[in-house]
């Protein structure tokens, strides 16, 4: 796999290096996304999104592109949903 590619974030495995331990969990496992991390998530959404708007602008509207693209809206907002601490998203560790 191309670090380089610009999709390569879609086959990502997460390290422990990828989060932060977050002490104010309830729950082990709780930590903090790192910055860089949701701002390749970021990103790669706004790619895809001007990707998938110039395709309808040539081409009738494609169910499985507009779920896409709601669904990337769906993931980014529960990766921030706890709001950014610092250089820090909250999420579930794994």
């Amino acid at each position: 796999m191309d670090p380089d590619d610009p999709l390569s974030l879609m086959w990502w495995n997460p390290t422990q290096g990828d989060f932060v331990v977050w002490s104010e969990g309830v729950v082990d496992g709780i930590g903090l996304l790192r910055q860089a991390r949701y701002s390749r998530f970021e990103e790669m959404k706004k790619e895809l999104d001007i990707r998938i708007m110039t395709y309808h602008m040539k081409n009738p509207p494609h169910e499985l592109l507009l779920l896409l693209a709601r669904d990337m809206v769906n993931v980014l907002t529960h990766l921030g949903s706890n709001g950014v601490r610092g250089n820090l998203v909250p999420t579930l560790l794994s």
